[in-house]
């Protein structure tokens, strides 16, 4: 009798080590994908902006550090309710949004609406610097990426479908899902 308890307490064992075992092969399986992933989407990014400009290098940079100096603009003028909206991890990314903007005054909306127009002016003098060479090249770094219009709505969809759910709808953006409304 004390034999088969042992027997069985192994056997548990057993099952339950190397089912911990699968999990975590299949874990690091998963980083690993990641992480090439994350490096491929890297080195694409570097290509993509090897057959740019010096000017036109400086027009994106330039853009990068106006949205980072906006975005600390922005940040210095909101009110501390704002703030802790802001943080409220108990809230969705869109929650959190849509809550901000509700709380906005005046004054905030239109530091917003100022930022978004400089962004905008920046974006479209690199637009008009580009070449027609340039713009399909940059088509066609998209298009081997499987991300047509830029917003990674692809990559949204199928981490929706893995995760259940319908991967239709649901992202209250509206429009005919290709990411241009």
């Amino acid at each position: 009798m004390k034999s088969i308890r042992i027997i069985a307490v192994l056997a548990f064992g057993l099952i339950v080590g190397t089912s911990t075992l699968n999990a975590q092969e299949s874990n690091s399986k998963e980083t690993e994908n990641q992480y090439q992933y994350r490096n491929q989407n890297r080195y694409e990014n570097q290509n993509r902006y090897e057959n740019l400009t010096e000017e036109q290098k400086q027009i994106m940079q330039e853009q990068r550090d106006l949205i980072k100096a906006n975005r600390e603009k922005f940040k210095e003028v909101l009110t501390e309710e704002q703030l802790a909206i802001l943080e409220n991890k108990e809230l969705t990314r869109e929650e959190r949004q849509t809550a901000l903007m509700a709380s906005l005054t005046d004054a905030q909306q239109a530091l917003l609406q100022e930022n978004r127009e400089s962004v905008q002016a920046l974006r479209q003098q690199f637009k008009t610097s580009l070449t027609d060479e340039q713009r399909q090249e940059m088509r066609r770094q998209r298009s081997r990426t499987g991300n047509q219009d830029g917003s990674g709505s692809e990559l949204r969809e199928s981490t929706k479908r893995q995760r259940g759910g319908s991967g239709q709808g649901g992202s209250g953006q509206g429009g005919n899902g290709n990411g241009r409304n």
